[in-house]
């Protein structure tokens, strides 16, 4: 914890409530970060305290900092949140700019009453860690931690009333930790997971298929595949939209604005009227139906706790033997449905206006739902509304591949290639991988051992994660990749 002496500086005001005692905190970031003061202007009743060697001792305090006299507001705030992070210890709220600066709001707590179970059993097995320390998160840096962790350096030194150095008393030098030697071969692991990784492209290829199913012999039909670079987020379709999208991009973008127009007013044609029961409904409906009433509840507006399980409706809609219009107006009458995010005027209504605004809520909900348009995109794809050239192009449209170093670029936008004869090289040649796809199969393990020793000699899992980028600093941008990877969400979830 940064070591500082508390400047008064006045009273502040904070949102009418009586006045806070103001401190200038942790004078060195202020003058790091080229701002003119890190000001201390809010704190909950159990901060307010005009000394701060009290106020650090709280174990959780809500707060505000306030920067001022920003040169660079953008470098600047990075640079503070750092340093913030680093010498407060601070849970982030939110971020506000305001003027020539900008406010912190968080909550804080000291680092004594900081301590997570994980700081408390290191430092019980005689260890010295400080809650900033990097320590090994998984595998082999977690299990030799005490082995590879180093000792800290320190200085004693005396200073004088204006914090100079006279004179330097003890110096204890830092020490690195011991090296840790596997009996993984760094070669034939990464010869292992190349391996793998083509079988695994190998057996795809085996059962792929131009037909439009998979058949009894469990086949890939090569529509499937084309859909997976979407469903997969190979290809992203949120930027089809944007202005500088390329012509094939804008193509595709049209295609689909058609699709939803055209799905979006039959949806609403059968909410207000369909006479058609659930399980009679076609495969794609009953796929937009199920999504619905899934959006229903995740957004609060079918309240789930509420139905009644053995209410004989509610059992018909389970059995597929009634329309989702007369289920949905039967929830209404039960008070199933929370009407609070509707626009409803009046004080006054009656079942069928609320039965209108519910279905105005869901096909405005669903215009900016990224998971039922992937729907709508695999529907085009199956249908032949998009086709398997248009999708492939996308690759080069959006950085995948590289048309100015792909040769099969121009056989395949002139039509000398195939899509199907295109993606079935760009898989064989491991160009397009089976994580992408995230088609079965597309995971799998092989572990070497030496049959003398016993010794491991490679020991690999498909698809692989850097776990380097998930510990210590967080890379919030590669773990939401992650995240919304299909092949390794069940890696995450583990």
């Amino acid at each position: 914890m940064a070591q500082s002496v508390a400047r008064r500086l006045g009273k502040a005001e904070v949102g009418g409530s009586s006045p806070l005692d103001s401190f200038e905190l942790f004078p060195g970031i202020a003058r790091e970060c080229g701002v003119s003061g890190v000001f201390l202007i809010s704190a909950d009743s159990r901060c307010r305290s005009s000394n701060l060697h009290r106020f650090q001792q709280k174990s959780h305090c809500r707060f505000s900092y306030r920067f001022t006299g920003l040169k660079k507001k953008c470098n600047s705030l990075l640079r503070i949140l750092s340093l913030v992070m680093k010498y407060v210890i601070l849970d982030l709220i939110e971020v506000v700019v305001q003027g020539d600066g900008f406010c912190i709001r968080g909550s804080r707590m000291s680092e004594k009453n900081y301590e997570t179970s994980e700081l408390k059993e290191l430092n019980g097995n005689g260890g010295k860690y400080e809650a900033n320390d990097v320590v090994g998160k998984t595998g082999i840096e977690k299990t030799m931690e005490s082995t590879l962790q180093g000792k800290k350096g320190q200085k004693d030194v005396l200073v004088d009333n204006l914090g100079k150095v006279i004179k330097t008393v003890k110096t204890t030098k830092a020490s690195a930790g011991n090296n840790v030697y596997l009996t993984i071969d760094a070669d034939l692991q990464k010869y292992a997971y190349n391996i793998l990784e083509r079988r695994l492209a190998g057996i795809l290829l085996a059962h792929l298929t131009t037909a439009d199913t998979a058949g009894s012999e469990k086949r890939v039909p090569i529509k499937d595949v084309y859909y997976a670079l979407i469903d997969n987020n190979i290809i992203n379709i949120s930027k089809l939209s944007r202005k500088k999208a390329k012509t094939n991009e804008k193509d595709v973008y049209q295609i689909y604005r058609k699709k939803q127009e055209t799905v979006l007013s039959t949806l609403r044609k059968d909410l207000q009227s369909g006479t058609t029961i659930r399980k009679n409904l076609s495969e794609e409906k009953q796929d937009y139906v199920s999504y619905i009433y899934k959006m229903l509840e995740n957004d609060g507006i079918l309240v789930a706790s509420s139905i009644d399980e053995n209410d004989q409706v509610y059992l018909d809609w389970k059995d597929e033997k009634i329309t989702f219009r007369k289920f949905l107006r039967h929830a209404i009458n039960n008070e199933w449905i929370n009407i609070s995010s509707f626009n409803i005027k009046s004080d006054y209504y009656d079942a069928d206006e609320i039965y209108d605004e519910l279905i105005n809520y869901i096909v405005d909900a669903l215009k900016s739902e990224e998971d039922f348009d992937k729907i709508l995109y695999e529907y085009m794809i199956k249908n032949g509304n998009l086709s398997g050239k248009k999708v492939c192009l996308l690759l080069y449209d959006q950085g995948v591949l590289d048309k100015k170093k792909d040769k099969d670029y121009n056989s395949l936008y002139t039509g000398k290639m195939s899509a199907y004869n295109f993606m079935y090289k760009k898989i064989k040649n491991i160009e397009i991988t089976p994580a992408q796809l995230a088609l079965d199969p597309c995971s799998g393990s092989v572990v070497i051992t030496d049959p003398s020793t016993g010794e491991t000699l490679a020991c690999v899992s498909y698809p692989g994660y850097d776990n380097n980028r998930l510990a210590n600093t967080m890379d919030s941008g590669y773990y939401t990749k992650l995240l919304n990877d299909r092949v390794n969400q069940h890696i995450l979830s583990t």
